[in-house]
């Protein structure tokens, strides 16, 4: 229960407060003579300007009636109204139903020792514009049938509206509030059925919190000052906003901003709002639920953007937009559900690690003409994002760092054509387990650093010589077909760049390019692929294994093209039966000591001769002809080197057979 001091009597009134009576039973304005916050009618007499509260009170609540007429009837209170007042103690509204609208404009509160409450109380509606409360307002659990006002105001202690119910419009237009360290002002868990404006020159000097406040139209910040250094400046977590949330431009921040879990129907703007909150968290949005995130040109953020488990309806922007964080993550987007697309382009700067992971994009996610700095570190970590059309970091985008988009799912293309790239320390690229189901357009303007392709999958791949000139880890990676083709680039380039692995040889990246080769009708380019495929293979062991395997690398090549072209074996045989005719030719007619007839054997012929000795499987019934001395070394010769060619020919053809070829 409200306790104080004793009804006043209309005896016991000022001359100022008689007139304030009578102005109220008319619903007129009473202004003090000497009020500084406007006109002063110099044709008028000097008036006191001091008005007690408890002559508010009575009038407002009608416990100890004063405005009773000369016929002694109590008059109907229409409006108190107040222009320029001076209330010098304490105002008690506590539980008061009041049965008028209250003014108060440009009326100065100089009680200190406590606020002016309005706790629990209600009223049609609430002006309190100009006004300066040295001791804050309370106006907790307050019910408003109309609009409360309280624009342009001054207080530097708290004004509290929790769980206020105003079905109108809350104004704090050009106010300003708090003390540092303090809570400047409080919305949580209120319900407001117009929109709250702290916009315009607002300045807060402490936190503004509005937990829980359900809004049913929009949020007005553009042009607002929160300033809450090292702590959280601006606290929407959790609330509801049926509109829009404006923080456009003229809108600045020390401290955090967050929205926290906030569900809000329509628009976040942000677009040239400067938030300020080095090394921490400049903009929080994580867990929020919202229809579209704009935080375009002007935006800049000196802290880190959090959009973690974000759900967005539809677009996020901050084309333009700028992010400072270095060294530390830039904007978190991890988990971040965005219906529609995500675009980070036209002169936007992150300075910081920007992160997607496992977020998904509906539509497209656009870095084209971006520059994303974050020197030896990831510039971009994207690693299992999901994107429903195409993700482009072309025209101009730059990266110092690497772009990490590793086990990524994209719908449409990855565009890198035109971007530069670089880093040193870490891979440039990174699409490592990718699967692109458009085209992978890899035509970079610089790339400096390594290109991790391995285990990626993608439809068609345009690349440029930057491209082909880069370090390319390739083992698993799978496309449909590959461009510019023969012979814009030739099978020794493709190969440069194979070889170029710095994970050294693997056999999937040669079968994958002599596949799509073949596929495409160039089967000698892909017979070439595979034969360098073999001769590298055999290249790599060490040692005496690496001995063995350079002679039989180079003895397999020579006779089979590494069983990819049979018919080199048919050329060494020719030769050898050449050879080994003319040679079995010299020794006989030199001496028949060389060549000695048994029983059965056939007349002697050179070149039968040879084709019996080294042909298996063929009797021409030349074996009966004993070779002695050189010939006997020659035949054994003929024999082995006839086996040999024999098993390759088996082989190669083999592997022709099976390959389709």
């Amino acid at each position: 229960m409200r306790s104080g001091p004793a009804c006043l009597t209309p005896d016991e009134l000022s001359a100022a407060e008689l007139e304030l009576v009578e102005c109220s039973m008319t619903g007129n304005r009473w202004e003090a003579a000497n009020a500084t916050f406007g006109p002063v009618r110099k044709d008028e007499p000097s008036r006191e300007n001091h008005i007690r509260a408890q002559v508010l009170y009575q009038l407002l609540s009608g416990h100890g009636e004063l405005s009773v007429g000369e016929d002694g009837e109590v008059k109907s209170v229409r409006a108190v109204r107040l222009y320029g007042a001076t209330i010098p103690d304490h105002l008690d509204l506590r539980g008061v139903v009041m049965r008028c609208p209250l003014e108060l404009v440009s009326c100065r509160f100089t009680y200190a020792q406590g606020p002016v409450l309005f706790r629990d109380a209600s009223a049609p509606y609430v002006r309190l514009n100009s006004s300066v409360f040295r001791g804050g307002i309370d106006a907790h659990n307050l019910t408003v049938d109309g609009d409360f006002e309280c624009g342009y105001v001054k207080s530097d202690k708290t004004v509290n509206l929790l769980r206020s119910r105003i079905r109108g419009a809350v104004s704090f237009r050009g106010a300003e509030l708090g003390a540092l360290g303090l809570q400047s002002l409080s919305l949580e868990d209120a319900e407001v059925g117009g929109s709250v404006f702290c916009d315009a020159g607002f300045r807060s000097y402490g936190s503004v919190t509005m937990f829980g406040v359900r809004v049913n139209r929009s949020l007005e910040f553009s042009g607002g000052k929160f300033v809450n250094p090292g702590a959280t400046c601006l606290s929407l977590d959790r609330a509801t906003i049926k509109g829009a949330v404006f923080a456009r431009s003229g809108f600045s921040s020390e401290g955090q901003v967050s929205l926290h879990g906030a569900i809000v129907d329509g628009v976040v703007y942000f677009d040239g709002a400067r938030l300020e909150c080095q090394g921490g968290t400049a903009l929080n949005l994580s867990s929020a639920d919202i229809g579209d995130l704009r935080c375009g040109a002007g935006f800049e953020a000196n802290g880190m953007v959090d959009l973690s488990q974000v759900e967005v309806a539809n677009t996020v922007n901050f084309d333009g937009g700028r992010v400072y964080s270095p060294g530390l993550r830039s904007v978190n987007a991890d988990g971040a559900n965005i219906g529609g697309s995500a675009f980070f382009r036209s002169d936007f700067r992150s300075d910081g690690e920007l992160r997607l992971l496992g977020a998904t994009v509906g539509k497209q996610l656009n870095f084209d003409a971006g520059e994303f700095v974050n020197p030896g570190q990831h510039a971009i970590a994207a690693d299992h994002l999901r994107v429903g059309g195409s993700l482009y970091f072309r025209d101009g985008a730059r990266a110092d760092g690497t772009l990490r988009f590793a086990g990524v799912a994209v719908e449409g293309q990855f565009g890198l054509n035109g971007a530069t790239v670089e880093s040193d320390a870490l891979d440039a690229v990174s699409l490592r387990s990718a699967s692109i189901k458009g085209d992978g357009v890899l035509l970079p303007a610089a790339l400096v650093g390594n290109v991790d392709l391995r285990g990626a999958s993608f439809g068609r791949i345009w690349d440029n010589e930057r491209f082909r000139a880069s370090r390319v880890l390739q083992d698993g990676l799978k496309y449909e077909s590959l461009h510019p083709e023969p012979p814009a680039v030739t099978v020794q380039e493709r190969l440069r760049m194979i070889s170029g692995d710095p994970e050294g040889y693997a056999a999937q990246p040669y079968s994958q390019l002599a596949r799509t080769y073949r596929d495409k009708g160039y089967a000698e380019s892909a017979r070439k692929v595979l034969v360098e495929a073999q001769k590298v293979r055999l290249s790599q062991a060490s040692g005496w294994r690496g001995v063995l395997s350079f002679v039989w690398s180079a003895f397999f090549g020579s006779v089979t093209g590494y069983g990819y072209r049979p018919w080199l074996a048919a050329g060494w045989s020719f030769l050898v039966l050449v050879v080994g005719t003319v040679s079995v030719d010299l020794l006989s007619r030199r001496s028949p000591y060389f060549f000695e007839k048994t029983t059965g054997a056939p007349d002697f012929h050179p070149i039968l001769y040879v084709i019996d000795t080294m042909i298996p499987f063929i009797d021409f019934g030349y074996g009966k002809w004993v070779a002695h001395g050189v010939a006997q070394f020659l035949a054994s010769g003929l024999v082995i080197v006839g086996w040999v060619v024999a098993t390759m020919l088996v082989v190669a053809f083999t592997a022709v057979l099976r390959r389709g070829e």
